[in-house]
């Protein structure tokens, strides 16, 4: 004989040990999360991995100069020329990740090989970052 766990309330009684539909939201709930929190750790390690690597690489500092601003959804984008110090290494419509004193005008810094090198992303970085 099979056993119903009844309440008084229930229309149609229950097996004993059946999830409920709330019941298994909640598992798939729990489910994505953990599989969101394992992907978001995932790339974090990644990231941190390849800054360790990076730690070594040189980082070439210069002037770059505003040449023209793209729209973008927060505000603007800065696209310019960066020389370095020594005037060895320039680069053309290149992104800056700051803002430009009021001449247009700002320290900046370029590291051309790694994991995550500015060659690839065709971006300076200001002093501030």
């Amino acid at each position: 004989m099979e056993h119903l766990a009844v309440i008084e309330t229930d229309r149609h009684p229950r097996r004993a040990g059946r999830r409920t539909g709330y019941a298994m939201l909640r598992v798939f709930g729990r489910s994505v999360f953990y599989v969101v929190l394992g992907i978001a750790f995932s790339v974090s390690a990644a990231l941190g991995v390849g800054s360790v690597i990076d730690a070594h690489e040189p980082i070439y500092w210069g002037t770059f100069t505003v040449h023209r601003c793209e729209p973008t959804r927060y505000g603007c984008q800065s696209i310019g020329t960066w020389t370095s110090d020594d005037k060895r290494i320039v680069r053309h419509d290149i992104a800056l990740d700051g803002d430009t004193g009021s001449d247009g005008v700002i320290r900046a810094s370029y590291t051309p090989s790694g994991f995550n090198n500015d060659a690839e992303n065709n971006i300076v970085h200001t002093g501030m970052w």
